[in-house]
């Protein structure tokens, strides 16, 4: 299916109380988008967590209930979407956790083709200068 769609389709609606025979038939254009990932960045970030990624492509903004993750079992929180992209935040996790970024789009899952990857957190070695003016 490309990304994005119209298909005319029949659309029926009926009142169901006992006696009433009322019913409505038409037809109407309908919309069917295919989210698609495109891009992520960055690609790595600290295992504490708090890194916000990047996820660009089309039609991001599909569905009313979206979630992100990364590999099979870290949470991304979402923050922020609209069509072309989602933007969302990582929890902590282990050094060395790797995966493709998966986002279910009302269930329907779409999954990048590049991986995010958990890196050691940095470390604060020296602060310059270390000394400032009163404020």
């Amino acid at each position: 299916m490309s990304p994005e769609s119209t298909h005319s389709v029949t659309v029926s609606v009926a009142r169901v109380d006992p006696g009433d025979s009322l019913q409505s038939t038409g037809r109407v254009d309908f919309t069917y988008t295919d989210p698609m990932i495109v891009n992520l960045h960055p690609r790595n970030g600290p295992a504490a967590g708090g890194t916000r990624i990047s996820i660009t492509g089309l039609n991001m903004n599909t569905s009313s209930h979206i979630e992100a993750m990364i590999g099979t079992n870290v949470p991304c929180v979402i923050i922020w979407r609209n069509d072309t992209a989602v933007v969302c935040t990582t929890i902590a996790s282990m050094v060395g956790t790797t995966g493709l970024i998966t986002v279910a789009f009302d269930g329907a899952l779409r999954m990048s083709t590049e991986s995010f990857t958990f890196q050691p957190n940095p470390k604060v070695i020296d602060i310059q200068p270390r000394s400032s003016i009163k404020s």
